[in-house]
């Protein structure tokens, strides 16, 4: 899906998210890390973060697929260079 970026935003950021599977009578404990992104905030980065970390609260006291989340924002500062 496309984003709207400003073309005079210069900074971007990303979400690395690092997911840690409990392990269940399936599977042994797995880690899993992944970034989401970009974002031209800060705040909508931070918003997704918050997203996966409620989610895995949510996971808590399951028998198949209780996880927890540990994460970081990461910004970039970009500069913008015509390909064509």
């Amino acid at each position: 899906m496309p984003r709207y970026m400003d073309p005079e935003n210069r900074r971007l950021y990303r979400v690395v998210i690092t997911k840690t599977v409990s392990a269940n009578v399936y599977r042994p404990e797995r880690t899993y890390t992944f970034a989401e992104g970009p974002y031209t905030t800060a705040g909508q980065a931070q918003r997704r973060l918050s997203y996966h970390q409620e989610s895995a609260e949510r996971s808590q006291g399951s028998p198949y697929y209780e996880y927890t989340v540990d994460g970081r924002i990461e910004g970039a500062d970009v500069a913008w260079k015509p390909l064509l």
